[in-house]
């Protein structure tokens, strides 16, 4: 109901736990690599220097912008590469991944695929804190 709601996405499409995990790999790897992570923190860096640190506001979101600006484009290319029916790489391709990496969060390669993406980034770009 909600993805219908908030997205105009009428029926979530089903992958194999198999492929989730795949793409759950994919998505770590690029959040991992070190040429983005270093491009990413002088970003951050760059734009909390800009703010200052007495606007704890303005702080909050710029590192909401950074999310979208860094994390989503991650998504869009791994489903750019993987080319999945019902998955584009656009903004309801990206909560329609977003969706079945949650919904399979239970299982173990997805959450240390996860877990490791999202570690590796925040310790170098604290935005999700």
């Amino acid at each position: 109901v909600m993805l219908k709601r908030a997205f105009g996405i009428e029926r979530m499409p089903s992958l194999e736990l198999s492929r989730v995990q795949n793409l759950s790999a994919r998505l770590a790897a690029k959040m991992q690599e070190p040429a983005f992570l270093d491009m990413a923190e002088n970003l951050y860096k760059s734009r909390m220097a800009e703010i200052g640190s007495s606007d704890q506001f303005k702080q909050q979101q710029a590192k909401v912008a950074l999310q979208d600006e860094l994390l989503v484009p991650c998504y869009l290319d791994v489903l750019r590469e993987a080319n999945i029916p019902d998955f584009e790489p656009d903004d309801n391709g990206y909560v329609k991944l977003q969706t079945v990496v949650s919904l399979n969060a239970g299982d173990p390669v997805v959450s240390q695929n996860v877990s490791a993406a999202l570690v590796a980034f925040n310790s170098r770009v604290p935005i999700m804190a």
